[in-house]
Protein backbone atom coordinates (compact mmCIF):
# COMPACT_ATOMS: atom_id res chain seq x y z
CA UNK A 1 0.00 0.00 0.00
CA UNK A 2 2.77 2.44 0.93
CA UNK A 3 4.66 1.85 -2.32
CA UNK A 4 1.48 2.55 -4.31
CA UNK A 5 1.14 5.89 -2.48
CA UNK A 6 4.77 6.78 -3.31
CA UNK A 7 4.31 5.89 -6.99
CA UNK A 8 1.07 7.89 -7.25
CA UNK A 9 2.60 10.95 -5.60
CA UNK A 10 5.80 10.78 -7.65
CA UNK A 11 3.68 10.71 -10.81
CA UNK A 12 1.79 13.78 -9.61
CA UNK A 13 5.02 15.60 -8.78
CA UNK A 14 6.73 14.70 -12.04
CA UNK A 15 3.66 15.61 -14.06
CA UNK A 16 3.72 19.07 -12.49
CA UNK A 17 7.45 19.83 -12.73
CA UNK A 18 9.54 21.17 -15.57
CA UNK A 19 12.67 19.27 -16.54
CA UNK A 20 15.45 21.69 -17.47
CA UNK A 21 16.51 25.32 -17.41
CA UNK A 22 15.76 25.96 -21.07
CA UNK A 23 12.11 24.98 -20.69
CA UNK A 24 11.26 26.77 -17.43
CA UNK A 25 8.79 29.24 -18.94
CA UNK A 26 7.28 26.66 -21.27
CA UNK A 27 6.82 24.18 -18.44
CA UNK A 28 5.17 26.79 -16.24
CA UNK A 29 2.99 27.79 -19.19
CA UNK A 30 1.53 24.29 -19.46
CA UNK A 31 0.87 24.02 -15.74
CA UNK A 32 4.08 22.94 -14.01
CA UNK A 33 4.22 24.00 -10.38
CA UNK A 34 8.00 23.80 -10.16
CA UNK A 35 11.16 23.07 -12.08
CA UNK A 36 14.26 20.94 -11.90
CA UNK A 37 17.02 23.48 -12.38
CA UNK A 38 20.81 23.49 -12.61
CA UNK A 39 21.12 27.30 -12.67
CA UNK A 40 19.00 27.28 -9.51
CA UNK A 41 22.09 26.11 -7.63
CA UNK A 42 23.70 29.47 -8.35
CA UNK A 43 20.56 31.63 -8.41
CA UNK A 44 17.87 30.05 -6.20
CA UNK A 45 16.16 33.37 -5.43
CA UNK A 46 15.81 34.19 -9.11
CA UNK A 47 14.34 30.77 -9.91
CA UNK A 48 11.86 31.28 -7.08
CA UNK A 49 10.93 34.69 -8.54
CA UNK A 50 10.38 33.12 -11.97
CA UNK A 51 8.08 30.44 -10.55
CA UNK A 52 6.22 32.60 -8.02
CA UNK A 53 5.61 35.51 -10.38
CA UNK A 54 4.62 33.47 -13.44
CA UNK A 55 0.87 33.49 -12.73
CA UNK A 56 0.81 36.90 -11.02
CA UNK A 57 3.01 38.95 -13.33
CA UNK A 58 4.47 37.07 -16.27
CA UNK A 59 6.55 40.12 -17.25
CA UNK A 60 8.62 39.79 -14.05
CA UNK A 61 8.96 36.07 -14.61
CA UNK A 62 10.08 36.52 -18.22
CA UNK A 63 12.47 39.37 -17.41
CA UNK A 64 14.14 37.32 -14.67
CA UNK A 65 14.40 34.28 -16.94
CA UNK A 66 15.90 36.24 -19.83
CA UNK A 67 18.32 37.93 -17.43
CA UNK A 68 19.63 34.46 -16.50
CA UNK A 69 19.55 33.03 -20.04
CA UNK A 70 23.16 33.92 -20.99
CA UNK A 71 24.35 32.03 -17.89
CA UNK A 72 21.96 29.16 -18.56
CA UNK A 73 23.50 28.84 -22.02
CA UNK A 74 27.06 28.58 -20.70
CA UNK A 75 26.42 26.12 -17.88
CA UNK A 76 25.41 23.54 -20.49
CA UNK A 77 28.61 23.82 -22.56
CA UNK A 78 29.84 20.57 -21.03
CA UNK A 79 28.50 17.76 -18.90
CA UNK A 80 26.38 19.06 -16.07
CA UNK A 81 27.23 20.07 -13.32
CA UNK A 82 30.84 20.99 -14.03
CA UNK A 83 30.16 24.32 -15.73
CA UNK A 84 27.71 25.36 -13.02
CA UNK A 85 30.26 24.38 -10.38
CA UNK A 86 32.80 26.57 -12.15
CA UNK A 87 30.31 29.45 -12.24
CA UNK A 88 29.74 28.98 -8.50
CA UNK A 89 33.51 29.04 -7.99
CA UNK A 90 33.68 32.37 -9.86
CA UNK A 91 30.93 33.63 -7.54
CA UNK A 92 33.11 32.85 -4.50
CA UNK A 93 31.94 29.37 -3.52
CA UNK A 94 34.50 26.65 -2.82
CA UNK A 95 33.44 24.34 -5.63
CA UNK A 96 36.72 23.80 -7.46
CA UNK A 97 36.91 20.08 -6.60
CA UNK A 98 35.21 17.64 -8.95
CA UNK A 99 34.36 14.07 -8.05
CA UNK A 100 35.22 11.33 -10.53
CA UNK A 101 34.31 10.75 -13.26
CA UNK A 102 33.88 14.52 -13.67
CA UNK A 103 36.76 16.86 -14.37
CA UNK A 104 37.21 20.59 -14.77
CA UNK A 105 35.66 22.34 -17.75
CA UNK A 106 37.97 22.85 -20.71
CA UNK A 107 39.94 26.11 -20.88
CA UNK A 108 37.71 27.27 -23.73
CA UNK A 109 34.54 26.63 -21.68
CA UNK A 110 36.08 28.35 -18.66
CA UNK A 111 36.76 31.48 -20.73
CA UNK A 112 33.20 31.52 -22.08
CA UNK A 113 31.77 31.07 -18.56
CA UNK A 114 34.05 33.80 -17.21
CA UNK A 115 32.96 36.23 -19.94
CA UNK A 116 29.27 35.49 -19.37
CA UNK A 117 29.68 35.86 -15.59
CA UNK A 118 31.60 39.11 -16.00
CA UNK A 119 28.89 40.52 -18.30
CA UNK A 120 26.13 39.36 -15.96
CA UNK A 121 27.60 40.87 -12.82
CA UNK A 122 28.67 44.08 -14.60
CA UNK A 123 25.03 44.70 -15.55
CA UNK A 124 23.78 44.34 -11.96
Amino acid sequence: IRSRWVVQNIKIYLANSGGDDFSILGSLGVGACGVISVIGNAFPKEIKIIIDSFKKNIDISRATYFMLLPLINVIYLEVSPICCKYLLYLMGFKTKKYRLPLDEPSLQSKRVIEEAAYNFFEEE
